[in-house]
Parts: structure tokens; C-alpha cells; sequence
């Protein structure tokens, strides 16, 4: 039995499906319990009290903790297929300034926010939704821009072109267990 942590974004992908599905189907009696988990912080703390076996969390992390890197998820623009800058290499961040946008009304970490308070190009506000596949639709349809997670925005169900951003905005992801305790056998096989 694996008990994971994981905030809505890693749940919502299908990052590790395919891995999930090879471990059972190797070991056809080890069994997942995703528990969907609002914060990184509180992911950290659900592994240290125990209530989780592993989670996923954005480095860095507390030194309590043992990690491993799984990978760099980019924020990356989304726009609508036929907007002008759709083919360009990356989205000037300047671009955003006055853009028609449609932000994520974020309830943890705020990512997003942190980047757009850090940039001096404030676009217009035109939508808050509380989904990233209501932000993707939305921007499928035209009605604006949207900055969301690769993990996110890189997937084939939505017409959205994703672009990185010429200054460069990322997380990296890990995986975590309390130090100093005793992992259990399906846990490391997960790991």
C-alpha cells in the first residue's frame, strides 16, 4: 500500500499514470491511496506526521526530508492558436502588459501570482476561474491569454499554444519521504 500526497496540478496530469499502472500490473496487490493535497507545505508536513508514505513537493524543502528530483515544470504562457505571437520561440514577458487575461484563482503557493507581483507588465484581468481546464478552454476559445504549469498546459485535449517565457519561471518537482524513518517495500518501489 502506497499512501502519495499530491497538490491538484501533479493530480490533475497524467504524469505518473503510466508509471502507477506499470508498478500494479507488475505487482498486481500493491495498492495507491492519492490523497489530493492544497499545499506543498502541507504535503511536507503530511509526510512528517506520517499521514502520507511519499508526496510530491517543490524544491527546495526542508532538510527533514529526503528527496529525489523528478523534473523542472515550466510556467509557460497559454494563448489561443491564432494569436499573433503563437509561433514566435518564446512570450515576451512584456507582452503580457495590457493582455486580455484569464488568471487561476490560486488557494496555495500562489506561483502565478508571485510571478505577475514580481513583473512590472500587468496585463487586464478579464476572467479568475477556479479549474486550469476551464482556463484552457477559455483560452482555446479566444476570449484571452492564461499562465498555468507545463504540466498543465502541455496537453492534447485543449487547441492552446504553450510558450516559455523569455525570463524564465519554473519549479522543480521531487518526490518525499521523512528521513530516518523505515520506507516501506511498496513505497520504495514507487520511489
Amino acid at each position: 500500500f502506497v499512501s502519495l500526497g499530491a497538490e491538484r496540478i501533479i493530480l490533475s496530469s497524467d504524469l505518473f499514470v503510466d508509471e502507477i499502472a506499470e508498478l500494479i500490473e507488475q505487482y498486481p496487490n500493491i495498492e495507491f491511496d492519492l490523497i489530493n493535497i492544497q499545499s506543498y507545505a502541507e504535503i511536507e508536513d503530511c509526510i512528517r506526521r506520517g499521514k502520507v508514505d511519499c508526496g510530491f513537493v517543490s524544491l527546495p524543502t526542508s532538510s527533514d526530508l529526503q528527496t529525489h528530483f523528478l523534473m523542472r515544470d515550466e510556467l509557460v504562457a497559454v494563448l489561443p492558436p491564432d494569436h499573433p505571437l503563437a509561433a514566435a520561440p518564446v512570450f515576451p514577458v512584456r507582452q503580457l502588459e495590457n493582455a486580455l487575461f484569464i488568471k487561476l484563482h490560486e488557494t496555495a503557493d500562489f506561483e502565478v501570482t508571485h510571478f505577475l507581483d514580481r513583473t512590472s507588465y500587468k496585463p487586464t484581468m478579464r476572467y479568475e476561474v477556479s479549474s486550469d481546464h476551464t482556463l484552457l478552454s477559455m483560452v482555446e476559445c479566444g476570449l484571452g491569454i492564461g499562465i498555468t504549469h507545463s504540466l498543465i498546459a502541455d496537453n492534447p485535449r485543449y487547441n492552446v499554444v504553450c510558450k516559455r517565457f523569455d525570463e524564465g519561471q519554473h519549479r522543480d518537482i521531487a518526490i518525499a519521504t521523512a528521513k530516518n524513518v523505515r520506507i516501506a517495500s511498496a513505497t520504495k518501489l514507487f520511489i
